[in-house]
């Protein structure tokens, strides 16, 4: 029974830190207080230069010719490394550094398989508050034997960092 509950723990768990703004979030709990907000600032700044970009490579203004595949991607990618480092700059503790790296995976689920037990349970310990398994009801559940053990998975409770219990 073990080896299931962990398996969907870690299956939460990776669907959970596939989203960046949820790893965003707590990041931002670890994050440099003095320079926050100047970090904060221009990272709206350039989220609003990437949505400008893509206005102006997709509907460019009459008489205004398209902008070509190499400028476009090459702005892009300008601007991207500018907020990978912008992100950097919160990382002041340990915590944050490996909460910066989760931001950077792209393929979360292979990762989290490729690292050490000792490495997901940091990342756990990060991201998660609480894991709570339900105890069993008395009575059996439809189709099983009393003698009967059976995985369910809607007994494990789960409560991330800033987040409500799912």
């Amino acid at each position: 029974m073990g080896g299931y509950a962990d398996a969907e723990v870690s299956r939460r768990v990776i669907a959970w830190i596939s989203n960046r703004k949820n790893i965003s979030r707590v990041l931002l709990t670890y994050a440099d207080r003095e320079n926050l907000a100047e970090i904060q600032a221009r990272e709206a700044e350039l989220t609003t230069a990437l949505q400008d970009l893509a206005e102006a490579r997709f509907n460019p203004p009459p008489g205004v010719q398209r902008m070509t595949d190499e400028t476009y991607y090459g702005l892009v990618a300008e601007i991207e490394g500018e907020r990978r480092e912008n992100h950097r700059r919160l990382v002041v503790t340990r915590e944050a550094g490996m909460l910066n790296g989760l931001m950077e995976m792209k393929d979360p689920a292979a990762e989290w398989e490729a690292q050490s037990v000792s490495w997901r349970r940091r990342v756990l310990s990060l991201v998660v508050a609480t894991i709570v398994i339900e105890r069993r009801g008395k009575g059996c559940e439809p189709g099983t034997r009393p003698h009967e053990r059976r995985f369910d998975p809607t007994r494990i409770r789960m409560q991330f960092v800033g987040d409500a219990i799912e």
